[in-house]
């Protein structure tokens, strides 16, 4: 809890003092991190395993998790998936679906003092009945590498909201039986259709929305708690 031992890397603003974690966003709240000090570096691995799941109890299987990865080194985070008790691992897209500017296996470089979410559509692998997750760090060529974790979350969309604090793109048409996205980044946010729709959304940014390159399209409820909806030449269309 509070800041990782070296400046300029770990959350908050890298003073190495009292940052906060993640939720509840305090000085007291724990996370999880990789310590690159020496030791640590150059290029030493990292890996955090999780238990086995059984996902076909779930509808929208959907993992969430948030990260720090802030510093001058190039440490790089990656996220993988084992279908056969942790024998082989298989690479997945970090995000899938949303959340930084990284659509890869692996994300890499400064993403800057805050936390930033990672967001995995799961539902290809939704027959799966004992997967598991472990995520993969590199430290990079010196001390200001921390990589930390916190909230990891595996979520059935179908049955639960899911918070969404960055960019998203609907690159497949799954989330249009979602229970409810609830769009609620500090930041200006910009949702992508890309011809998709979304069954619920909710808009609780008070910096904004923006819908961007095609028509948001919602089948069912559009909630409006705070903030703005900039459509440009684009519209909302609810049905």
């Amino acid at each position: 809890r509070g800041g990782t031992p070296s400046q300029l890397t770990g959350p908050g603003d890298g003073t190495g003092s009292g940052q906060s974690d993640h939720n509840p966003g305090t000085d007291q709240g724990f996370y999880l991190y990789v310590e690159s000090s020496t030791p640590n570096f150059p290029a030493k691995d990292f890996q955090i395993w999780s238990p086995p799941f059984n996902l076909t109890s779930m509808s929208l299987p959907t993992l969430t998790f948030w990260y720090s990865l802030y510093g001058l080194t190039q440490t790089a985070l990656a996220v993988q998936y084992s279908i056969d008790n942790g024998n082989t691992f298989e690479p997945v897209n970090l995000p899938f679906m949303c959340a930084t500017d990284y659509p890869l296996a692996v994300i890499y470089d400064n993403m800057g003092p805050t936390w930033r979410q990672g967001f995995i559509d799961l539902s290809s692998l939704q027959t799966s009945t004992n997967i598991m997750f472990r995520f993969m760090v590199s430290t990079g060529t010196s001390f200001d590498g921390d990589v930390c974790l916190d909230d990891v979350k595996l979520i059935d969309a179908a049955t639960s909201s899911i918070d969404v604090a960055e960019n998203i793109t609907l690159g497949t048409g799954v989330y249009d039986d979602a229970y409810e996205l609830v769009l609620n980044g500090s930041s200006t946010q910009t949702i992508t259709p890309a011809g998709n729709s979304v069954e619920n959304i909710t808009i609780s940014n008070s910096n904004g929305v923006i819908v961007n390159g095609s028509n948001l399209i919602v089948d069912g409820t559009l909630n409006l708690t705070n903030g703005v909806i900039y459509t440009g030449t684009n519209t909302v269309i609810t049905t």
